[in-house]
């Protein structure tokens, strides 16, 4: 069966070249970059990208299609999943996941990191928080109570050497209504120092025999060229 990779076919079984790079028969993508190499077999196209395993992984979309250079880092293998303990420590902030964006990526005024997180839940009257945070600050926060599950994806724009902004909304995908100004997170030469992100959890008191997991989490990154 055909699959579609960046506007071009591959045909498993069958060598395919895009561009200077060349997919061998047995599906196997060498890196797009020497560093760093991207992990798994072609699959099928997902919002431009491979589906597959991505370890700080680099592609780039063909220039004809849109002229952007793509960037993913994410977890999670397997998910993490954190379960009450029906005391105090219920309430207090757990790290759930981590994704480190490295020194020297590339970001430039224009650039978007996409934050993108699903997370699942007992369903109860119990509150149950998921905190997003850069470098020890918070920069959203959601909750949700009889639900099951609550996701997060947030486009945040670097606006300058040292500056992310976004709309103050941990649900937003880029537009929406916020009470609140945008969130403006401030780090020195962002581009050259990177930064660390963290999802975390919490139950606003003492809850028992419930769960939070974190079932995805990932951070796509979106040069201009």
């Amino acid at each position: 069966m055909p699959i579609y990779v960046y506007k071009h076919i591959y045909t498993p079984g069958s060598q395919t070249q895009i561009g200077n790079v060349i997919i061998p028969a047995d599906g196997t993508i060498p890196s797009f970059n020497i560093i760093p190499e991207l992990e798994g077999q072609v699959g099928k196209l997902i919002n431009r990208f491979v589906d597959g395993q991505l370890s700080n992984s680099s592609l780039t979309v063909d220039p004809s299609y849109n002229a952007t250079e793509a960037r993913m880092y994410g977890r999670l293998t397997p998910e993490a999943n954190r379960n009450s303990l029906n005391d105090a420590t219920d309430a207090n902030e757990v790290v759930m996941g981590t994704i480190v964006i490295p020194p020297n990526n590339g970001a430039k005024i224009g650039t978007m990191f996409e934050f993108i997180s699903v997370w699942e839940g007992t369903n109860s009257a119990s509150t149950k928080s998921e905190i997003i945070r850069i470098n020890g600050s918070s920069v959203g926060s959601g909750t949700f109570t009889t639900s099951a599950s609550i996701s997060q994806r947030q486009p945040f724009q670097m606006v300058d050497a040292n500056t992310l902004k976004v709309i103050n909304s941990f649900t937003a995908t880029g537009g929406g209504v916020s009470g609140s100004a945008p969130l403006v997170v401030t780090i020195s030469n962002l581009a050259d120092v990177g930064f660390t992100v963290t999802f975390n959890s919490k139950w606003s008191a003492a809850a028992s025999g419930e769960f939070i997991k974190l079932t995805l989490a990932k951070i796509i990154q979106f040069n201009p060229i």
